[in-house]
């Protein structure tokens, strides 16, 4: 089990990709392992994301009774919302180096040398060196969501940070927390950001990725890996070492694996035993992804226009 495979094993993610990766041994190429980091990074700061919001709504909550301003919406700072935009910054760059790395197991799995960044393959429109299901998918996915996620990507890493204030906005409904976006990520000065459009960041978040989950599965199927599965419990045992023991737990499959690994002698001993997990402090379990058997059938196709507004 790489990184926190896990967590999207749980929730029922990436299934069709998944059958790629556990195919032919894919699991140890580098190209694979950074998609799985990619994956594993992404469902990790969304699951941070909604986790910290929450964090700061209690803490709100603790001042509520105190002040009691006719304002509908305050600015609210508190020591979790740095820790709520690191993960925001963090979401975008990992969701912005999954879509280069998807392209880099793609050329590999057709043999073709292919653009490393979906902004260069998005020029390809004319051109016949992939499969058309495929392009169409990378284009369709592209216009749809992925230039703008590259673009408040773009903006948070060189131009300031896109998600910066949180607003508490009382209502009759209750009490929510809110960050808003820019209007327009292409607009690359701090000075000139607007917030007239309020693009609620959570939301945001959760409908971009939705979209490239379904992007990810759809062009795993377009290849032929039409079967879901999970990704399994996999370990590359590095040769740089002399003796060495590893030890690798993966509390989703309940097992326990140490490996003996003798690079003069070739030789390796698996010692592998199924756990009870439950009794180990530090186990995670999603809270804001419910656990599903298939997340593909209940998001967005890729043949559907969905707005991000």
């Amino acid at each position: 089990m790489s990184f926190r495979l896990d967590l999207v094993n749980r929730a029922g993610l990436f299934r069709n990709y998944a059958e790629w990766h556990e195919a032919d041994k894919n699991w140890a190429d580098l190209s694979h392992i950074n998609m799985a980091h990619g994956l594993s990074s992404i469902v990790y700061a969304l699951e941070r994301i909604h986790l910290l919001k929450k964090e700061c709504l209690d803490q709100y909550t603790l001042f509520d009774d105190k002040y009691r301003w006719p304002q509908p919406e305050i600015l609210f700072r508190s020591p979790s919302m740095f820790d709520l935009f690191a993960s925001y910054s963090a979401y975008l760059l990992s969701i912005r180096l999954a879509q280069n790395s998807i392209l880099n197991i793609l050329g590999k799995k057709l043999g073709l040398s292919i653009p490393q960044s979906m902004n260069g393959i998005a020029e390809w429109k004319r051109k016949n060196k992939i499969p058309k299901r495929t392009l169409d998918l990378i284009i369709l996915y592209w216009e749809q969501s992925g230039f703008e996620i590259k673009q408040y990507r773009d903006l948070d890493q060189h131009y300031g940070l896109v998600a910066r204030d949180a607003w508490i906005v009382r209502s009759s409904q209750g009490v929510d927390l809110k960050v808003y976006l820019p209007d327009d990520p292409a607009i690359q000065s701090e000075s000139k950001f607007t917030f007239t459009l309020k693009r609620d960041a959570f939301d945001y978040a959760d409908k971009s990725f939705e979209l490239f989950h379904s992007f990810v599965n759809e062009l795993s199927a377009s290849l032929g890996y039409t079967s879901e599965r999970d990704f399994d419990y996999n370990m590359s045992l590095p040769i740089n070492y002399g003796v060495s023991v590893h030890i690798t737990s993966d509390p989703y499959q309940k097992k326990l694996c140490a490996t003996e690994l003798n690079v003069s002698t070739k030789e390796f001993e698996i010692h592998e035993s199924l756990e009870r997990f439950d009794s180990y402090t530090y186990i995670k379990i999603n809270k804001h992804f419910p656990i599903k058997h298939s997340f593909l059938k209940e998001t967005p196709q890729s043949g559907k226009t969905v707005s991000l507004d």
